[in-house]
């Protein structure tokens, strides 16, 4: 345990010094403005397709406004293919104004932030952290030092354990940075609207769900982190997990109900307020999250444990440690 604690300490204090994890804190401050900036975009958007909409019905009958369409019930009808069919298209879009109005409240940035352009590259940036979190030491040699010192399964265990403290600051840095500059973007851009009688003066809070969102994004997080960390300590290499992350966020598309990015969109949807999501939701196939967690779990330990045993069955330090063992015997 004291080894472990050494590793750790040592990992995070690697890390305070490394340039990459100051780019990677300036990328999330990045991340939160793009987020806030969308989020501004999107309330006035949905103002200008309502305004329009309204516009198009008073030329075909001057004596309807927007409360007569809000007097009227509202039915969606989900079709093949992810398409809806809406009868009352004025009140539901006018539902949608109020969500992006609502989302617009600064304590209600960290739901925006993981419903925005940030729900994709969070996943990108964690992978990438996984990767340098293995990789760093793999190429300037430290890794066969501290290995000697410490021993393989207190640096292999410490190392994970770090990533997992270095998810846990981010998160609280999102968590703080988000509300700020969500204030500052809505000082800077504010927001006008023509229905603001018509808007609750009260805009709601999502900070009910702000534990279950801060769990399911540390979940997301530790496994890219875990898998990324294996997979670059069994290859040894950077070029190709670099690769398999950009492949694999970007560019194919869900495997099925159990792909872990079905899984992240369901725990999404279901944790998250999506109704004023500026980022398009791929709908998500239902799946049981008692199966995913039990199974996710019970993988990622043999992952783990795999990893451990094979890479240090292997290199230089297999003999070490082998030679080390008989010495102790005797």
């Amino acid at each position: 345990m004291k080894n472990i604690l050494a590793v750790i300490k040592q990992q995070l204090s690697y890390q305070l010094k490394a340039r990459y994890f100051f780019v990677f804190l300036i990328v999330v401050v990045f991340l939160c403005s793009i987020a806030s900036i969308f989020q501004v975009a999107a309330y006035k958007e949905s103002v200008t397709t309502l305004t329009r909409e309204l516009g198009e019905v008073k030329k075909s009958d001057s004596q309807l406004d927007l409360d007569d369409f809000l007097k009227q019930d509202v039915n969606v009808t989900y079709v093949d293919g992810g398409g809806q069919q809406v009868d009352n298209y004025i009140k539901y879009d006018f539902s949608k104004m109020v969500s992006h109005y609502n989302a617009l409240q600064p304590l209600n940035a960290f739901n925006q932030f993981f419903t925005s352009i940030a729900f994709v590259f969070f996943q990108l940036m964690i992978g990438i952290y996984g990767l340098f979190l293995a990789y760093t030491n793999i190429k300037y040699s430290t890794d066969k030092f501290l290995i000697m010192q410490y021993g393989k399964a207190s640096y292999f265990f410490g190392q994970i354990i770090a990533g997992m403290i270095t998810i846990g600051v981010v998160l609280v840095q999102i968590l703080i940075c988000a509300p700020i500059i969500q204030r500052m973007v809505n000082l800077l851009a504010p927001v006008k609207t023509p229905y603001l009688s018509y808007v609750p003066i009260n805009q709601v809070v999502f900070v009910d769900k702000l534990p279950m969102e801060l769990l399911t994004m540390f979940a997301i997080g530790a496994v890219y982190v875990v898998c990324i960390y294996c997979f670059t300590t069994l290859l040894k290499n950077q070029i190709i997990p670099l690769l398999t992350i950009f492949v694999y966020v970007l560019i194919l598309p869900k495997l099925g109900t159990y792909d872990f990015k079905n899984i992240i969109l369901y725990s999404i949807q279901k944790n998250f307020n999506t109704s004023a999501a500026s980022l398009d939701m791929v709908p998500a196939r239902a799946v049981n999250m008692l199966i995913v967690v039990v199974i996710g779990i019970l993988l990622l330990c043999i992952l783990l444990m795999g990893a451990f045993w094979l890479d240090k069955e292997r290199g230089f330090y297999s003999s070490y440690f082998k030679e080390h063992n008989k010495s102790r015997e005797l």
